[in-house]
């Protein structure tokens, strides 16, 4: 069950407690003029502009300088998207005509909060959908219906936090993402986290694709609202890794090896941040 609230002691518009936990929708004043922002715990998930002017901006871990916002600037559509981890829905800013972004979301309440406060799937020029469950399950059951090699980019957005769905960073999670992508296309996987260094994890299951990975490590740009982000994008397409807008980005890899988790085995102590 779903428990939604609102408390006019605190700058809240909403607060809704399910399983998974504590969502909070805000508005405050910004630099830039009064934002909305989702919560997750202390995490955030997502920000909006109230302005018109700023209203579709792709913000925060999305923006044109963050890797995921470089690589979609730089494919040609119309494309076919998955994103793992719905958020405010801000990636949908990134859709144009023709386009598909599908949405995979364990959390009921998520998509409520993004439907309900936040206008980016409403307003994406792209065609949205939003798919409840396990993003793994479901991505197997769509295999087992014969759905394959249908998106140009899978994105994993579900890191964020301090207690990360580990199965979807293993080899086995890897070998559906394969049989999802397109000929050409790519794996982007958003690294941001306060506790954990996700960078060797997506490193190894980049070897286990047998696929280079490059990181892209952008700051914070206040004029475009976004923050600083770490993405990683896995991909055989070599034309793509060459393309100069991509190339001109690419960050470099910490000194840190390479670390495989499979589904028979997982730990965090490695890439705990101390």
């Amino acid at each position: 069950a779903v428990t939604i609230w609102t408390d006019s002691r605190e700058p809240v518009i909403a607060r809704m407690r399910n399983f998974y936990g504590m969502l909070r929708v805000t508005d405050r004043l910004s630099d830039r003029g009064w934002i909305r922002e989702l919560k997750h715990g202390p995490i955030r998930h997502g920000f909006q502009y109230l302005r018109s002017e700023e209203h579709d901006w792709p913000t925060s871990y999305y923006g044109p300088h963050s890797g995921i916002g470089t690589v979609l600037s730089t494919i040609a559509g119309p494309r076919r998207v998955a994103v793992i981890g719905l958020g405010s829905g801000t990636l949908a800013a990134w859709g144009r005509p023709g386009d598909t972004f599908r949405f995979y979301e364990i959390n009921p309440a998520v998509e409520q909060v993004a439907r309900t406060w936040f206008s980016f799937l409403k307003d994406s020029k792209a065609r949205v959908e939003v798919v409840q469950g396990d993003a793994r399950v479901q991505l197997e059951n769509e295999l087992s219906q014969g759905h394959s090699r249908d998106f140009d980019v899978i994105a994993l957005d579900a890191f964020s936090g301090d207690a990360i769905p580990l199965h979807l960073l293993t080899a086995e999670s890897g070998e559906i993402y394969k049989q999802h992508l397109a000929p050409g296309g790519c794996l982007l996987v958003h690294i941001s986290n306060r506790s954990l260094d996700l960078e060797p994890v997506t490193r190894g299951l980049a070897a286990h694709s047998g696929w280079p990975a490059v990181l892209f490590a952008s700051g914070p740009h206040e004029e475009t609202g976004e923050s600083s982000s770490h993405w990683v994008l896995i991909t055989a397409n070599s034309e793509l890794l060459k393309h100069p807008a991509i190339a001109g980005r690419v960050s470099r890899w910490a000194q840190l090896a390479p670390i495989g988790w499979t589904d028979d085995f997982v730990s965090l102590w490695h890439v705990v941040r101390f």
